[in-house]
């Protein structure tokens, strides 16, 4: 089935979208992936090369398959090499095809995916990884559109759509020797980038629920939903391997679920300690304030500190106490966050574990040890 814009609107954060292609199904808010999405249509009716750039884990295959879903190559085969997966000579026949005799064990002819595939698209994933021999040959079929198999010298044509795709620089890479800058000019006649996840965290919601109904589908279970504290500690990790690592994480969630909803307790994640990627959130240390502006604090509101028997979770600028007794207002959004998805003081006090090397005594210096501090509602 060729891929569907569900949502065709201009970028919004308010406007959810919806890209179904043959691989899986693209969903979105954010306005990077609007603005992704709507180049992906737009360079589809061609017949360029395609490199698709971002981290691991951001989708690159899905955003390929949709380029080739939506363009006339549709009913033509969609082929996919990782280029890091295989030996150098094995991967020269992969893409190529051999002659018989062409080495140990090449006891036929056989085509190569470029053969086989000569009006479809080619997906070459992890083209950094390329060897420069191969490197070479590529550069070749891309111009000319011609190659020779492996131990052969008959010319054989190939008119494929190549998409590329990558984590590196590959004019860092050509820098440094290990890729040719003409092939990285070659294979860059159109750029996409793809934004890494922490870059969409509105997203996560939407992202979230179309992942748990697929993996529900794939383990025979049904779909859970995600509780507001589970959803709001998805949303205070900075997802270094972006959707993939969110799939795999509520995979698991899902199969260790007992209940009838998705709880913190099942997201074995730590929130980020990257102010860089939680811009709004502050660390404790950044947050932490002097002893002094503590004294004035307490004398104008009146306050100590909160007594051990209180019930409440710690909000921003509540009191906590260090094993001497020296009393600190710490006004921390990360811990905050870091309590945002637990359910009991309990849990608080082992999420606190997490940021109590940024909290600091009235000394400046780091608290070494967390046996001596007590939050509110856990003696």
């Amino acid at each position: 089935a060729a891929a569907q814009a569900v949502e065709n609107s201009p970028p919004s954060a308010q406007h959810a979208g919806q890209l179904t292609t043959t691989a899986g199904e693209l969903v979105y808010r954010s306005a990077p992936m609007q603005e992704l999405i709507g180049r992906v249509q737009r360079v589809a009716s061609g017949t360029s090369t395609v490199m698709l750039s971002g981290e691991t884990g951001t989708g690159k295959e899905l955003i390929a398959r949709a380029i080739h879903d939506l363009g006339p190559r549709r009913d033509r085969p969609f082929v996919s090499i990782n280029c890091s997966a295989l030996p150098e000579q094995l991967l020269e026949s992969e893409l190529f095809g051999h002659e018989k005799g062409a080495f140990t064990g090449a006891t036929g002819r056989k085509p190569g995916k470029f053969e086989l595939d000569k009006d479809g698209t080619l997906f070459l994933d992890e083209i950094g990884e390329l060897a420069l021999p191969l490197q070479a040959k590529l550069l070749r079929v891309l111009q000319e559109q011609v190659f020779e198999r492996v131990g052969g010298t008959q010319q054989v044509g190939s008119n494929a759509r190549v998409i590329a795709a990558t984590n590196r620089d590959l004019f860092a890479e050509a820098a440094a020797g290990r890729f040719r800058e003409d092939l990285a000019y070659r294979l860059k006649v159109i750029s996409i980038h793809l934004p890494a996840l922490r870059q969409r965290l509105e997203d996560i919601p939407l992202l979230a629920k179309a992942l748990i109904e697929k993996i529900s589908r794939k383990i025979h279970k049904p779909p859970l939903q995600l509780t507001d504290s589970a959803l709001g500690l998805l949303q205070s990790h900075d997802w270094p391997g972006n959707v993939r690592e969110l799939e795999n994480l509520l995979t698991q969630a899902l199969v260790q679920a007992r209940g009838n909803a998705l709880t913190p307790d099942l997201l074995p994640l730590r929130p980020s300690a990257s102010a860089s990627s939680l811009p709004a959130v502050e660390t404790a240390a950044q947050a932490a304030k002097s002893l002094d502006q503590v004294e004035a604090e307490e004398k104008t509101a009146g306050g100590i500190l909160l007594p051990d028997s209180a019930k409440e979770k710690p909000k921003e600028g509540k009191i906590i106490s260090v094993g001497d007794g020296r009393v600190q207002r710490v006004e921390a959004r990360a811990f905050v966050v870091a309590c945002q998805a637990i359910e009991t003081a309990r849990d608080c006090e082992a999420a606190a574990r997490d940021v109590d090397e940024r909290i600091v005594n009235s000394e400046g210096a780091s608290v070494g040890s967390y046996a001596g501090l007590r939050v509110a509602g856990n003696s």
